[in-house]
Order: structure tokens, then C-alpha cells, then sequence
């Protein structure tokens, strides 16, 4: 599970609770995008996170805890979430030109990295974040001087064997 603090700065998530998810793209929806087309809501369901609580966190939840009855659940010193979260895609509008997307909503936030991704980057989540907004952007990754063709894989591994098809 990768996280981060506000500030881009390494952190665990059970420290920070910042979490990334990454929507699973189908060969279907790439079709989609490359047509200009949107893509359907893609929710990620039922995602249980457990988590330790500490003396502080235990008094603002028995402040609080009418409130919070139907989405976390209580048990001693640990608490139990569960979440459900959609990725959305633009609305659809007339287009002046293929693939035109709003630029008050164009399907995607601003992303923020941590630094360069480039051969020999380690950063996994920074990594993950390029690769995953290329393949919605519907770039392909083929071989230079070749006619190799195929999708991006979104693994977060940026080697000296993967840089060049992007």
C-alpha cells in the first residue's frame, strides 16, 4: 500500500492515511478513450481498512460516534472502515475537435509528483502515476526502430527496458 504526506514526502500509510488507488482499464475502455469517448463510473467496493486507534482518536470518536455509526465500526482500541470509491470520467459535451475534453473537468486531476520519472527512477508511486495517466491518455508503448506495439503496463517499474516504449 503506497502513501504519501501532503507535502510529497514518504510516509506509511498507517501514519498518514493517504491512500492511491488506480483504476483498471479494459481493453474495452481503451477502445473507448481512443475513439474519444467516456468511460462509465469504475467503483472500487467494499475496501475494508483497519486501523489502531490512539488515545486521542478514541475521544473524538465517543464525541462522535452517533454520527459515524454506518461507516465505522468500533471494536476496543481498533476501528474498522469500509469504503467504497468511484473514478469518474468527464461529461460528456459537442466536441469542436476529436478527443476534446472540458477544461474545467477534462476526467482527471491535477497530478503532482514527487520528481522526474525517467530511466532509473525508484519512486514507485510517482512511476504508477505516469504510467496510469498515459494509458488513460491512450498512449501506447512500442519499441524504438520497431513496430512492436502494445498497451502500458501499469506496475510501477520504470527500467531501462520499459522507458523507451513509452
Amino acid at each position: 500500500m503506497l502513501s504519501r504526506k501532503a507535502d510529497l514526502s514518504s510516509a506509511k500509510f498507517a501514519d498518514e492515511g493517504r491512500l492511491y488507488l488506480v483504476p483498471n482499464l479494459s481493453a474495452n475502455d481503451l477502445a473507448r478513450l481512443r475513439n474519444g469517448q467516456t468511460l462509465g463510473e469504475k467503483w472500487a467496493t467494499d475496501i475494508l481498512v483497519n486501523f489502531r486507534l490512539d488515545a486521542t482518536a478514541r475521544n473524538i470518536l465517543a464525541k462522535h460516534q452517533s454520527d459515524l455509526a454506518d461507516t465505522l465500526a468500533t471494536d476496543g482500541g481498533f476501528a474498522h472502515i469500509n469504503l467504497n470509491v468511484a473514478a469518474k470520467d468527464f461529461a460528456q459535451t459537442a466536441n469542436t475537435f476529436f478527443g476534446d475534453r472540458p477544461l474545467d473537468n477534462p476526467g482527471y486531476s491535477a497530478m503532482t509528483l514527487k520528481g522526474e520519472v525517467k530511466t532509473g527512477s525508484t519512486d514507485r508511486l510517482d512511476i504508477l502515476k505516469v504510467e496510469q495517466r498515459l494509458k488513460y491518455l491512450g498512449y501506447y508503448k512500442f519499441r524504438l526502430g520497431g513496430t512492436n506495439i502494445s498497451e502500458i503496463k501499469v506496475d510501477g517499474a520504470m527500467d531501462a527496458a520499459n522507458v523507451p516504449r513509452l
